[in-house]
């Protein structure tokens, strides 16, 4: 172990004046407290992207293949597609702008076809709040409705007299002589309501692909192809896939993951991530300024340790180093203890969720508590940042050196 090392060390841990010691202590806490905040911060933010992201992927799909121009096609890859040994299921959509109509009551809603095999992806099923999902026609037509949609309109559930008229409009009608012919309408029941978040609860409305091909007067044709993927497949095999089925539908077709169908929200909240770092490193930045004021008087009071060490042969680098590494002790251990506070405030909300939302205006909230996830690489980050400005809020007050040691 090197003097200058020894020497800090012995500083740190020596009985010092009372005004240094207050001083160094505030500035060991703050570093902890902000450290922790930092972390407690970005293991909230985990949890509810992470959650928000697990709520869009039980409804987007593992791939989805649309067309690059244009709304609809007619998929001629599908039979391929589904004979790929890392392909689950294969479930085509339609999917459009249309009018939902309950009594007086009408919305702007989002028409989408599926088929039978579509409650069964992805174990979809277990959206359903109430009802039962239900896309074959059997002497009516059956609806999945969106949980604030129902909400809104006060839809029932298959009863008889009270269906509901979905509208649907041929854009490429309107200005030709057979405009009367351009506004389509159907009686539908609703027999399910779902819930994945409000984006899609608000809007989206689930009919059989048959139905919604004959309002829409496209038959075999589809909006979209919906893929789902081998679940055990590792992330190096998902990514292969991928650009195997790419080469497999040809251009004039985009193949996308789930955060590429969710690129604004990913890349939303890579920013708003990286804006709550910005905020926290001037947080940490500010709370080295206590250690600033703590080595210049500890500085001023070893100006006679540091004369004793001069006269005796160290030489002005040791010296500074002695105090340096003095605030790189303070920075780490008040780093390490407020990641070990971070960490220990994670893990108690997680195992025993501290911090509630509360109760909503039904007695309920989508979650109960907080959710957190911790993750190292934040930890390393954070660990990073404090330590990089305590070594630079160590360096600041060394240029005092000099005159110390010609103290007589």
């Amino acid at each position: 172990m090197n003097l200058p090392f020894r020497i800090a060390a012995r500083y740190f841990l020596a009985k010092k004046s009372r005004l240094v010691n207050i001083i160094s202590g505030v500035s060991l806490l703050s570093l902890a407290v902000a450290t922790a905040a930092m972390l407690i911060i970005f293991s909230v933010m985990n949890g509810m992207n992470g959650y928000i992201m697990a709520r869009f992927s039980s409804f987007d799909p593992d791939l989805l293949i649309e067309a690059e121009t244009g709304k609809f096609y007619r998929p001629a890859f599908a039979d391929s597609l589904s004979r790929m040994p890392q392909v689950k299921a294969v479930v085509p959509v339609l999917e459009d702008q249309a009018l939902l109509r309950f009594r007086d009551d009408v919305q702007m809603i989002r028409l989408k076809g599926v088929d039978t095999a579509y409650a069964v992806l992805a174990d979809r099923a277990a959206q359903w709040v109430e009802g039962y999902p239900d896309f074959v026609e059997d002497g009516y037509v059956p609806v999945s409705v969106g949980y604030g949609l129902a909400a809104r309109m006060g839809l029932p559930l298959l009863q008889a007299e009270h269906p509901c008229l979905i509208y649907t409009v041929d854009a490429d009608r309107l200005s030709s002589a057979l405009w009367q012919q351009a506004v389509a309408s159907a009686a539908v029941y609703p027999s399910g309501i779902f819930s994945v978040l409000p984006e899609y609860d608000n809007r989206y409305v689930l009919a059989p692909i048959a139905f919604v091909r004959r309002v829409l007067q496209v038959p075999e044709q589809v909006s979209g192809v919906e893929v789902q993927l081998d679940p055990t497949l590792s992330k190096r095999a998902f990514r292969a896939a991928q650009a195997e089925i790419r080469q497999l539908v040809g251009e004039g077709f985009t193949v996308r993951n789930r955060l590429e169908q969710q690129q604004t929200l990913y890349s939303s909240m890579q920013a708003e991530k990286w804006m709550m770092i910005a905020i926290f490193a001037f947080i940490l930045l500010v709370s080295t300024f206590t250690m600033v004021s703590s080595l210049m008087l500890l500085m001023y009071e070893k100006r006679r340790d540091t004369a004793i060490l001069s006269a005796q042969g160290m030489g002005n680098a040791r010296l500074k180093a002695v105090f340096a590494v003095e605030g790189l002790l303070i920075t780490a251990v008040g780093t390490l203890f407020g990641m070990l506070l971070g960490a220990a405030v994670v893990y108690g909300q997680a195992r025993f969720g501290w911090v509630k939302f509360g109760m909503g205006a039904d007695g309920t909230y989508v979650l109960e508590t907080y959710p957190v996830a911790w993750q190292w690489g934040d930890a390393a980050v954070v660990g990073l940042i404090g330590l990089g400005l305590g070594l630079a809020a160590s360096l600041a007050p060394l240029r005092q050196i000099k005159v110390y040691k010609k103290f007589k």
